[in-house]
């Protein structure tokens, strides 16, 4: 505070007094604090975690990072990814989960979920995936209705398929934890991708909040693999763990194939990167908010927290650790992004 004495020096009076209040407020950046997580819980996992490879003849990045909320109170990151590349059958899988922050062991569902999806596709029959590769082709060879709807079939099976069982082994967990399985609560998005000699077939699942979009940034066009899953109210949504999210056949509205004969990025996110980079769920339809990403994440946007593309892959994955980093008021929650360029 400060007191400041005036007086015009023409005129006999007294001293006025004024007092002037300053006031100084830290940069809100500075007054996050990080605390470590518990290493001797059971379910722990590193508060940051990151991955790269070559999948589909493409390059993956992925980077997972605790939000500024949990840090701050030492507590768990509940978001989790996971990958495989088959080589034997030409297929990719991308995975991205986050837990619900109410339940006690969601961070172990999501992870749960991730891994037990690899485990999935390593030991699916081999008719499924003829099938599918068979429908593939006879679309290449004529795309008429008839044949996109089989292949749309073929996929809501697998993929399907695939996210009951997730489901199923995070029951079996609860079970063993004597637990419930809403404990283990926990979004799911992932992608099946394969190249083609002049295509990519891209097929998804997606339950809950998140994203998932083929960028094409020379097209100037975007496609949502799906619809997220808002709650009523701010911050509900929807789980994977939910029991009628698998009730008379109400997944197959959550699977969605695509082929395209290019893209830019096809790229999966939980809610700690779309609630701020979009603001809501109408806005991943915009393409202006995908240029908007893509030109953040390249730098355009914003100064020593830019990722270099053209790096080797492991300076790729340091730099998109970094780049979570980013400054979004109001918006801390785990943030986990994967990247297919």
């Amino acid at each position: 505070m400060f007191l400041f004495k005036l007086k015009d020096s023409t005129v006999e009076q007294p001293f006025n007094e004024k007092e002037i209040k300053l006031i100084i407020n830290p940069d809100p950046k500075s007054l996050w604090v990080e605390k470590d997580s518990n290493k001797s819980d059971p379910y722990w996992k590193k508060d940051i975690d990151a991955a790269h490879s070559e999948l589909s003849s493409r390059q993956l990045v992925i980077a997972s990072k605790r939000g500024r909320s949990h840090a701050q109170e030492g507590i768990f990151r509940d978001d989790d990814f996971s990958y495989a590349f088959f080589e034997g059958s030409g297929w990719g899988l991308i995975a991205v989960a986050d837990g619900a922050g109410g339940s006690k062991y969601s961070r172990k569902g999501s992870q749960i979920a991730c891994q037990e999806l690899i485990k999935y596709f390593e030991n699916v029959e081999k008719e499924k995936l003829t099938d599918i590769e068979y429908a593939i082709q006879e679309n290449f060879i004529n795309s008429s209705e008839e044949n996109q709807k089989k292949l749309s079939g073929l996929f809501i099976e697998l993929l399907g398929s695939a996210a009951l069982w997730a489901q199923i082994k995070i029951r079996d967990e609860a079970i063993a934890n004597n637990s419930v399985i809403k404990d283990y609560s926990t979004t799911l998005i992932f992608a099946l991708v394969k190249r083609y000699e002049n295509s990519f077939v891209i097929a998804s699942f997606w339950v809950g909040d998140g994203g998932i979009g083929i960028y094409n940034k020379d097209k100037n066009s975007v496609t949502i693999l799906g619809t997220p899953d808002s709650g009523e109210f701010a911050g509900q949504t929807r789980f994977l763990t939910m029991t009628d999210i698998f009730t008379d056949g109400a997944y197959a509205s959550r699977v969605r194939f695509k082929i395209v004969d290019d893209f830019t990025a096809l790229i999966l996110m939980t809610d700690g990167i779309t609630d701020p980079k979009f603001q809501t769920d109408n806005n991943l339809n915009k393409i202006e908010y995908w240029h908007e990403l893509w030109a953040d994440l390249n730098g355009t946007n914003q100064d020593n927290c830019n990722v270099d593309f053209s790096k080797p892959l492991v300076d790729i994955q340091q730099d998109l650790i970094n780049w979570l980093d980013f400054w979004s008021p109001g918006n801390h929650d785990d943030r986990t992004i994967a990247i297919l360029f």
